[in-house]
Formats: C-alpha cells, sequence, structure tokens
C-alpha cells in the first residue's frame, strides 16, 4: 500500500479557502475593475489588476501543495498540480487588451497593453476548466462511494447533488465561451457570464468538498 505522506495544510480548510478566493474573483474584479467587462481576464487591462493576478496566484499555490484527504490519490493530487500551474499562468500572462468599441476599453488603467501572449492565455485558462471538471467528477464519485458505509448520511447525499449541479453549471458556462468564441450570439458581455458560471461551480464544488459546510458523522 501505497505510504500517506505529511500534510503541510489542514485540507478541508485549504479546499475552503480554494473556493472562497476563486467565488470571491468576479466580484472583487467587478467592483474594483469597471462596469462593464468583457471578460474577467480583461481586467487585468484595468485597476483591477492586481486584485485578479492575487487571487488566482492564492488558488494556484494552493491547489499546488494540495495532496487530498490522505495524500494516496495520485491523480487529485496531479490534477490539482496541474490546476494550480494553469490558474498561475492565466494570472501572469496576460490577454489581448479589450477593442476599442469593446465597453472595457473605456476604463483601461495606464498599462501597456500586450496581447501577444493571448493564445497561451487562453490555453491556460482551459487547462484549468478541464481540471475544475474533473475535479468535480472525482469529488461526485468519492461521495456516491459512501453508499453502503457508516459514513452515508444526508450530507453526504447533497455533496453528490452539489457536484453533479456544479459539472452542469461548469459545461454550461464553458458552451457560453465556445459559443461566443464562434460569435453565433451577439452579446457583449458573454465570455464573462461564462467565466462567472465556471468560477461559480468551481467555487461550490471546492466549498462543499471541504466538507467544512456540509459536515461527515464524526
Amino acid at each position: 500500500t501505497q505510504a500517506a505522506h505529511p500534510h503541510p495544510f489542514n485540507y478541508q480548510l485549504q479546499r475552503f479557502m480554494i473556493g472562497v478566493t476563486a467565488g470571491l474573483l468576479p466580484v472583487l474584479v467587478s467592483a474594483r475593475g469597471c462596469r462593464d467587462l468583457t471578460s474577467i481576464s480583461a481586467s487585468y487591462h484595468s485597476e483591477a489588476r492586481d486584485v485578479f493576478v492575487a487571487c488566482l496566484a492564492a488558488v494556484g499555490g494552493l491547489m499546488l501543495s494540495y495532496q487530498g484527504e490522505d495524500g494516496t490519490k495520485r491523480e487529485e493530487k496531479w490534477l490539482a498540480r496541474f490546476g494550480g500551474l494553469a490558474a498561475l499562468a492565466v494570472a501572469w500572462v496576460p490577454t489581448a487588451c479589450p477593442a476599442t468599441h469593446e465597453a472595457t476599453y473605456s476604463c483601461l488603467a495606464k498599462f501597456a497593453c500586450n496581447s501577444a501572449s493571448q493564445g497561451w492565455h487562453i490555453g491556460a485558462a482551459a487547462g484549468v476548466f478541464v481540471v475544475l471538471v474533473r475535479l468535480c467528477w472525482i469529488f461526485k464519485e468519492r461521495a456516491k462511494a459512501k453508499k453502503g458505509t457508516g459514513k452515508w448520511d444526508s450530507n453526504a447525499a447533497l455533496r453528490m447533488h452539489f457536484y453533479r449541479s456544479c459539472i452542469a453549471l461548469s459545461t454550461a458556462g464553458v458552451g457560453i465561451i465556445v459559443i461566443n468564441a464562434l460569435e453565433w450570439i451577439q452579446w457583449d458581455t458573454a465570455l464573462f457570464w461564462g467565466e462567472v458560471m465556471v468560477l461559480a461551480a468551481f467555487s461550490i464544488a471546492w466549498l462543499t468538498a471541504s466538507k467544512l459546510i456540509l459536515k461527515e458523522p464524526r
């Protein structure tokens, strides 16, 4: 049997902090940045740059050090590490500046715009989305596996339903992002709201997985 590794952090609190930080990101960049952000990433080019980078750096750092419940689940651990690196890349590799006709352009901060890293930024964001969906699935299957054991109760059932909802919400958010990229809809803030849906799913899943809200029997 593979030996468990010692935890540098309490995994429940670690999950809780990841969920809270991810959930606050769109709220904080909207409050600090522009009223009509065309995407969360566009806040990098506004007064909310520091908030955007700090939140994603915090999520990335917490995920990089995450080892799961007992340190023996290799897929969960390595998915979190990949997601952490991807989150750091999203933070430090900026997206393209908004176009002059976009609402966000009118409230750009006095920073140099750099659109040369657009492809890397999109690739890193896609990596975060993939990790989110897969980790939601792992959390759901783990909650489901508690059926027939002494740890299955109403809270475990609720967690399983929350994870399913998070998978559906994140999938819908990614769908809006893809449809917007293909220009099948005319909605200036479609990308922003698609990203909000994905981050909301990410936040809810990790808050639920912390078991500090829906607790397990002792």
